[in-house]
C-alpha cells in the first residue's frame, strides 16, 4: 500500500464494541469521536482484527476458505452505489497485514484496502462535512453468506475536491482481480487437464482431460470424411441426410423424434 494511511480496528463480535489497543495488549472502548473514518478520495488500508472480549482475544471461529467482501455505506438501498466496496481478490493480500505480515482469516484478521475515490462516495457525502456510515464484512461459502459483521465507520468530505471521479468498484472482479484470485489456484494441474480439489481443499491434477468433440461433414456412407473415426464426434452424412455421431469410437446414427 506504500504510504497509504493504515487504520487498526478491533471489533468485538460478542459485545458489539470497537476497541483500540492500550499499548499493553488490552483494549479500550472507542468513544464516538474515535470512530474510524476515511476521507473522500482516500485509499487507506484497514487492519481489522475480530475479537471476543476487551482482552482482544482473537475470534478464531472462521474458515480460511470462506470468501470475504467489504462494503462501506450509509443506507441499505441495494439500487444505489455504496461509498466504497472491496471484493475478495483484494482482501488479505500477502504482505498487507501489520508490519508487512500476512493476515490470517482463521484468526479473525483481515487486511482490507479501501478506495473512496469514486462517484458513489461523492454522491453520498454530497456537500456536507461528513456522513455516518457503516463497515460491513460479509463472509461467503459457495455464494451463501455464512457470517456478517457490521460496525460504525464514518465518511468525511474534502473542501478541495477537484479532478474527475471514477465509478465505484462493481460487484464483479476485473480481469486483473480475477487473475490474482484464481490463476495461482489452478496452477496445480497439468496444462489441458481438469483441476480438482483434494480432501484438504487444495488444487490437484485430475489426470483427466476435457472431452473434445470434432465436428465435420461426411459425404457418402461411412467410411468417408472425416478420417480417421473420431473418438468423440458428430457429423452430417450428406448422402442420405443422416446425422451420425461417434461415442468412444462407436458410430451411431442420431434419430430425431418429433
Amino acid at each position: 500500500m506504500g504510504d497509504a494511511r493504515e487504520i487498526d480496528v478491533y471489533y468485538d463480535v460478542v459485545n458489539d464494541e470497537l476497541y483500540k489497543d492500550d499499548g499493553e495488549g488490552a483494549g479500550l472502548i472507542l468513544t464516538d469521536r474515535e470512530i474510524p473514518f476515511l476521507y473522500y478520495k482516500e485509499k487507506p488500508m484497514i487492519h481489522l482484527q475480530l475479537v471476543t472480549d476487551v482482552a482482544l482475544t482473537p475470534y478464531a471461529d472462521l474458515d480460511d476458505t470462506w470468501n470475504a467482501n467489504v462494503v462501506i455505506d450509509n443506507d441499505f438501498d441495494a439500487v444505489t452505489d455504496p461509498c466504497c466496496r472491496t471484493l475478495d481478490a483484494l482482501i488479505n493480500v500477502a504482505g498487507e497485514w501489520k508490519d508487512g505480515g500476512d493476515a490470517d482469516k482463521a484468526e479473525g484478521q483481515f487486511s482490507v484496502p479501501l478506495d473512496a475515490n469514486n462517484t458513489g462516495f461523492n454522491t453520498k457525502v454530497g456537500t456536507g462535512s461528513k456522513i455516518k456510515t457503516y463497515f460491513e464484512l460479509q463472509l461467503l461459502s459457495g455464494g451463501d453468506i455464512v457470517a456478517c459483521f457490521m460496525f460504525a465507520f464514518n465518511s468525511r468530505n474534502l473542501m478541495d475536491r477537484g479532478g474527475v471521479t471514477p465509478d465505484p468498484a462493481g460487484n464483479y472482479y476485473t480481469k486483473a482481480e480475477s487473475d490474482s484470485r484464481f490463476c495461482n489456484e489452478v496452477s496445480g494441474a497439468v496444462e489441458d487437464n481438469i483441476a480438482i480439489f483434494d480432501a484438504g481443499g487444495d488444487i490437484k491434477d485430475s489426470d483427466a482431460t476435457l472431452l473434445r468433440w470434432d465436428i465435420g461433414f461426411s459425404i457418402g456412407t461411412w467410411p468417408g470424411t472425416p478420417q480417421p473415426v473420431p473418438t468423440w464426434g458428430i457429423w452430417f452424412d450428406t448422402s442420405n441426410d443422416r446425422l451420425r455421431c461417434s461415442l468412444n469410437g462407436d458410430i451411431k446414427t442420431v434419430t430425431i423424434q418429433s
